[in-house]
């Protein structure tokens, strides 16, 4: 049947390694040279591999990397330079990055992108739960919707204030400026 067995006599697949303890398989190319792992039939062709000029570790997917590891830990998904842990790029007019919960109880829905801190404490959330788009604090902290340039633009106290130009209002509703109505 064509099957090689490296450590064992009786392979069970076209090439089969075994070794009593770890196991560990080597692709070495020369200085400069590309390594790489192919999957290829033919309608597709797949690659893990490390190009022979960097210290990536690669997906190859059919025509074009999709998938790059750095050696830093940044991952890029559609760029092969991403620029902070997970950077995600497409060139189409209708990029998104989608979270889908299929969980069928329909009584509490959530889905949610946390934010914490080192030791792992609830700093905050951005998410849906139950029929809800939410912002979310933890405690009663305050959430602001700022730019670049003017900085805080609308502040959300925890006590349920709302400042428009204004991040410390003492009512309901404060507007620093003029409101039109």
């Amino acid at each position: 049947d064509g099957a090689v067995g490296i450590g064992t006599t009786a392979p069970q697949v076209r090439l089969h390694t075994y070794v009593n303890g770890d196991n560990y398989t080597r692709i070495q190319s020369s200085t400069g040279t590309q390594a790489a792992l192919e999957f290829y039939d033919s309608a597709s062709r797949w690659q893990i591999y490390k190009p022979g000029n960097s210290t990536d570790l690669r997906f190859y997917g059919n025509s074009a990397d999709r998938v790059t590891f750095t050696e830093d830990g940044n991952v890029g998904i559609g760029t092969n330079v991403p620029s902070g842990l997970l950077e995600l790029s497409d060139n189409s007019s209708n990029t998104y990055l989608q979270i889908t919960n299929t969980n069928a109880d329909t009584s509490d829905k959530s889905i949610r992108i946390r934010f914490n801190k080192q030791d792992n404490t609830f700093c905050g959330s951005v998410g849906y739960m139950n029929d809800i788009m939410t912002l979310r604090s933890a405690g009663a902290q305050d959430i602001q919707f700022t730019n670049q340039t003017n900085g805080a633009l609308v502040t959300f106290k925890g006590d349920g204030n709302v400042g428009i130009g204004n991040t410390a209002p003492s009512e309901k509703l404060e507007v620093s400026g003029n409101i039109k109505i």
